[in-house]
């Protein structure tokens, strides 16, 4: 007899959480190859569909740009190239993350 899977609906919204934690998106390939194996029901489906949209937006506010005060030159370092490709990769980075 093969072993069943339960997963709680707090680890499907991990998936949406900016965490330390282990899980990746490599779980879903294994929740997907063993989808037949795994518990679910309507209790864990309704959990997930009510918290998923609050766990995104919470996420999302939480995913703010770097300290980049941290990261301001000296003057005599100003034009340093590295210097010039940081201010450059700053605003790429800023851009990107206003997309996401």
């Amino acid at each position: 007899m093969d072993p069943l899977i339960f997963i709680d609906t707090n680890i499907f919204l991990d998936f949406y959480r900016i965490r330390s934690s282990d899980v990746s998106i490599g779980f879903l390939d294994h929740i997907e190859k063993h989808q037949n194996k795994i518990i679910t029901g309507s209790q864990i489906e309704m959990e997930y569909k009510k918290n998923r949209q609050k766990v995104i937006l919470d996420s999302l506010k939480n995913y703010k740009p770097p300290d980049w005060g941290g990261l301001t030159p000296p003057a005599f370092l100003s034009d340093a190239q590295p210097t010039k490709i940081i201010t450059k990769n700053r605003k790429e980075i800023t851009s990107q993350q206003k997309k996401l």
